[in-house]
């Protein structure tokens, strides 16, 4: 049976009759006692001037005055929230308690790196098979082209020195004009984003720094931008020029940087393994439908490996926010996510993801999955 405690008691009720509750119910009471109602699993009734307050699971009501009632907030609010945006407080830690479920998803100790340790990446197969064949399809046309211009040079001097006036005039217009274009967007991007140094955003800084030690690559310029949630690389002359768009920095906003180690780990492993570099060499290679692509898609997987290596959470949470969006991540469970995507696999899933540099966003995170456990 319930029974009402002394007026003025509510430090003595919140300590000995709502003691042990969880934070929800600890924000419910909150919401009871700013708004002067019930709320979920708070009961409020008012009679004059005096509250008197109830909750599910609880014996003792409690009885307080309208002055009392806002005292009543005020200590919750000092010793319990830290925080007047209770809302945001209560969102923040649903979400990390979901976020839980989801990073049970991997196993985080199978793999990953150690700090102070030079970092090895490891190729995922796909890049490997299908870096081989572009090489090989690539050195053949080379040979090829090499031997029809030797061959044409021993039998007509003449018309091999008017293809070679034609001809080197022509590459060089085309190099310099895909200079000039690069160019412009390099410009664009320097002109138009914050870049990152030890004294501008310097958090982000030391850990790009940091993981740059690790893999052995150079910094790279490192530049903010308004925008979805993505990062890329790119690179003019010698410079590598790393690109992360605005909600990627959103969710460190509250002290998190999981998310944006994955990212980060994930585009500087790209400049390790040189794939914009090599890009160029493998060029004559494109004449195969789809070849590059797969190759590209190879490299993702490979440097979605990095990213899991130097955050295994912030690497299931990083996709999961590419699929559905930062703010709604945390609702979707990735195990069952990956079961309804292979479920409703098809021609036209297999067939769309052919003209994708990137692979489905389903088969990335079972990717992680398989590469956290060692296989």
């Amino acid at each position: 049976m319930n029974k009402s405690l002394t007026i003025g008691d509510y430090k003595k009720w919140l300590l000995y009759s709502f003691d042990n509750q969880n934070f929800e119910t600890h924000y419910n009471l909150l919401k009871a006692l700013k708004a002067g109602d019930s709320f979920k699993t708070v009961t409020v009734t008012v009679a004059g001037n005096t509250y008197t307050l109830s909750a599910e699971g609880i014996s003792d009501s409690l009885e307080i005055t309208d002055d009392q009632r806002q005292a009543f907030i005020k200590y919750l609010i000092d010793y319990y929230f830290q925080t007047d945006d209770v809302d945001s407080a209560m969102l923040e830690k649903s979400q990390a308690g979901e976020r839980a479920v989801n990073h049970g998803y991997v196993a985080s100790g199978a793999r990953g790196h150690a700090p102070d340790e030079k970092y090895v990446v490891r190729q995922h197969p796909k890049e490997s098979i299908y870096y081989n064949i572009r090489l090989t399809i690539s050195a053949l046309f080379y040979l090829a082209v090499g031997g029809i211009l030797a061959y044409t040079f021993i039998t007509d001097i003449g018309g091999s020195l008017l293809l070679l006036m034609i001809g080197v005039p022509f590459v060089l217009v085309v190099l310099l004009t895909a200079r000039v274009l690069h160019g412009i967007f390099i410009g664009m991007i320097r002109g138009n984003s914050i870049r990152v140094t030890k004294d501008q955003f310097p958090e982000v800084y030391s850990i790009i720094e940091a993981q740059a030690k690790a893999i052995n690559t150079t910094i790279p310029e490192i530049y903010i931008t308004s925008g979805h949630f993505n990062a890329f690389v790119t690179k003019f002359s010698r410079a590598h020029i790393l690109m992360i768009y605005s909600e990627v920095i959103e969710t460190t906003l509250k002290g998190n940087y999981d998310v944006l180690k994955y990212v980060t780990a994930h585009e500087l492993c790209h400049i390790k393994r040189k794939h914009l570099t090599i890009e160029k060499y493998l060029l004559p290679s494109k004449i195969v439908p789809f070849l590059s692509l797969a190759h590209s898609r190879g490299c993702e997987y490979t440097c979605d490996r990095a990213g899991y290596d130097f955050s295994p959470q912030g690497s299931i949470e990083g996709i999961l926010i590419m699929t559905t969006g930062k703010e709604i991540h945390s609702k979707f469970n990735v195990e069952k996510h990956i079961k309804h995507s292979l479920e409703n696999e098809g021609f036209w899933t297999w067939l769309s993801e052919k003209f994708l540099t990137h692979p489905h966003l389903y088969k990335r995170l079972a990717e992680i999955k398989e590469y956290s456990i060692g296989k």
